[in-house]
């Protein structure tokens, strides 16, 4: 055997190595994959009896449901049949036949599985015999106009209609009857069976021949039936007595998902067994696969290496000798041991051969001497060829100089056109994140009224009617505020800065605006402060929308963090440097710390992935911080949350009631 390895070449040893360790890696997989179908297989059995344990409980709530509500319904009593009942068979059958299906199953067959299903099967069985009694006694019992107890009635109007019936005491009967039937206690039939007999005793001395006959017949019937309706409702009986059919049936089921519990609880046991099994047969595997691994690796590393190791030995040492010049030792030379027969063998042999050579080429170095000299002058001329290679190389350099700095040109005006479609880029970002937020919501409100008024219009009255249509123009409203906002900072976007030809009355303008918010202010019943102390017309460098905007942007931050019963105050100051000032305050929640680092982070131009995560409430900021500063102003935010917010902005005046508009002077 060990003379056979060694005469197989280097590509069938490797390919002996890969076949085993294949082999090794098949074996595993194999276990691996035998398991995974055994633990699927109990997965899905597991999910299949699972499925018929919700099936169970689904076919005890229709009989409760079936209790509950058709034993109230003439229909039933009237044809005989119910629709819970109908599908309560049909979910019957259905379990039944999983069931059957599962007890076929492989990993059933010859368990205690099969033994608690077949329980289970079997309860279930008899909870359906039960069932069928019950219906079949219910409904001869009867409700309203049907069965005994329709009976019952009947009779009981008949005698009513005896003349010269003592009412008095065929009160007291029906008075004892329906307490009979409610309590369905001894004592009180008995009490019953008294007054009956106490009726009669005084229908005797009162009533002519003929009545009592009449009303004789009528008692035995009335009698009758309702002995019988008392002897249906003990056979029923109530879930707590402890006996009757009701009884009966609440123990069947009880007891069938019982046996589906201990049956999935052997499941859950078998799967657990399994799974150390598997732990353990992997463990085993492993160490085999790693010993057989480790000894067959070190067996053909050994064919290869001793062979490798002694060659590499002797070719660095004659290398060595031709590096340092010692061309007298390597005359020494004596051939190399062969180990295999394989490629190996063949490059020790090689090698072998081409010391030889080496010699044979040593002792006919002296008499290339001369060839060398006339080699030496060649290599001269090939010495001036160069250089003038090296002249013309230097000119493609300078060509290729000029081309870098064309190269860089571009490179710079790419990277000027990058930043403007990161521009673009982000403008986009920015009106997706705000029509998500803002435009959206009442969207969503809108398509929610207009559901309720087309679903429900019959059954809105006109006031409902009125408050749902003002309700949803104040949706609308919003909704179109937002698009002019959206719009305003589309503009915005698309230049580098604002600018206004036009000047109009400043403190008019925020009066306005704030006017535009004041019906969502009032519906959260907040309170308004508005203080001028800049008692005259001044007009700033900005846009009359564009500060609608910020105002109207600033105010609905306000109004949405500031609860019920809060208030929103508005300061306008004029300093003497020609600035004005324009705080808005409120009392409500106040900006948390996570999103004023948003908002700062926004100001610093972080990148605009991350903006898209941001807030209504901070994106807001952002685009106001974004008008005011493009305006020539300044723009600060103070918050502390549970306590309030703070922002001002403010404008460099340019006008002191000179060329205000025609139109603000009239408004």
């Amino acid at each position: 055997m060990w003379s056979v390895i060694k005469r197989w070449s280097v590509r069938y040893k490797l390919f002996a190595s890969y076949a085993f360790f294949i082999a090794l890696l098949g074996g595993l997989m194999a276990i691996s994959l035998s398991f995974y179908n055994k633990r699927r297989s109990i997965s899905l059995l597991s999910q299949q009896m699972t499925n018929v344990m919700i099936q169970t409980l689904q076919l005890v709530k229709i009989e409760q449901s079936f209790f509950l509500t058709d034993l109230k319904k003439s229909y039933f009593y009237r044809y005989g049949r119910s629709e819970l009942i109908d599908k309560h068979k049909q979910l019957y059958t259905h379990i039944q036949q999983t069931i059957d299906t599962l007890l076929k199953a492989p990993l059933v067959q010859g368990s205690d599985i099969q033994l608690h299903l077949k329980d289970a099967r079997e309860q279930l069985s008899i909870y359906r015999d039960k069932l069928n009694q019950t219906v079949v006694i219910v409904q001869r019992m009867g409700y309203n106009n049907y069965g005994e107890y329709g009976e019952v009635m009947r009779l009981a109007k008949a005698i009513e209609q005896v003349s010269g019936l003592p009412r008095a005491e065929w009160m007291e009967v029906r008075l004892m009857e329906q307490k009979a039937m409610k309590s369905m206690d001894s004592a009180n039939q008995e009490e019953l069976k008294a007054a009956l007999e106490r009726f009669r005793r005084l229908a005797h001395r009162r009533l002519p021949a003929a009545a009592l006959r009449e009303l004789e017949q009528l008692l035995a019937e009335y009698e009758s039936h309702l002995r019988w309706y008392f002897i249906y409702y003990r056979q029923i009986g109530e879930e707590q007595e402890g006996e009757g059919l009701r009884f009966e049936l609440r123990r069947s089921a009880d007891r069938a998902i019982y046996a589906l519990e201990r049956a999935l609880g052997e499941v859950a046991a078998q799967d657990s067994r399994l799974q150390g099994q598997f732990q353990n047969i992997m463990i085993v595997s492993f160490l085999i696969m790693l010993i057989l691994s480790l000894t067959f690796g070190y067996f053909l590393s050994y064919l290869m290496t001793i062979p490798l190791q002694h060659l590499t030995r002797v070719m660095r040492r004659y290398t060595s000798y031709i590096t340092e010049g010692q061309y007298d030792r390597i005359h020494s030379f004596y051939a190399v041991q062969k180990f295999t027969e394989d490629e190996l063998g063949e490059l020790t042999e090689s090698f072998n051969r081409l010391l030889f050579s080496l010699q044979e080429a040593l002792n006919n170095l002296e008499a290339k001497q001369e060839e060398l000299e006339e080699a030496n002058a060649t290599l001269a001329d090939i010495n001036r060829q160069l250089e003038a290679s090296n002249k013309a190389l230097e000119d493609r350099n300078k060509k290729l100089h000029q081309i870098s700095l064309e190269v860089s040109q571009k490179a710079e005006e790419n990277a000027l056109q990058r930043k403007l479609i990161e521009h673009e880029l982000r403008i986009k970002e920015k009106i997706y994140t705000v029509i998500s937020q803002e435009i959206r919501a009442p969207l969503s409100t809108l398509k929610g009224f207009l559901i309720l008024l087309t679903s429900h219009e019959n059954m809105l009255d006109a006031e409902e009617k009125k408050d749902l249509w003002q309700r949803m123009l104040g949706e609308l409203e919003k909704v179109l505020l937002h698009l002019q906002d959206i719009l305003q900072w589309m503009q915005q976007q698309s230049t580098a800065a604002l600018d206004s030809s036009i000047c109009f009355d400043l403190v008019r303008h925020i009066r306005d605006s704030v006017e535009q918010s004041r019906p969502f202010i009032e519906a959260k019943q907040l309170s308004l402060h508005f203080q001028d102390t800049c008692k005259r017309v001044v007009a700033a460098k900005i846009e009359k929308d564009v500060l609608s905007f910020v105002i109207r942007n600033l105010l609905s931050n306000a109004i949405r963090m500031t609860p019920p019963q809060g208030s929103v105050r508005i300061n306008i100051e004029c300093p003497e440097d020609n600035h004005l000032k324009v705080c808005i305050q409120d009392n409500g929640v106040g900006f948390s710390e996570a999103e004023m680092k948003a908002y700062q982070e926004g100001v610093q131009k972080i990148s605009y992935q991350e903006k898209s995560k941001f807030n209504t409430a901070v994106l807001n900021l952002l685009m106001c911080y974004d008008f005011i500063t493009k305006s020539g102003g300044s723009f600060s935010v103070e918050s502390t949350p549970e306590r309030g917010t703070k922002v001002c902005f403010t404008l460099l005046l340019v006008n002191y009631g000179m060329n205000v508009t025609q139109a603000d002077k009239q408004h």
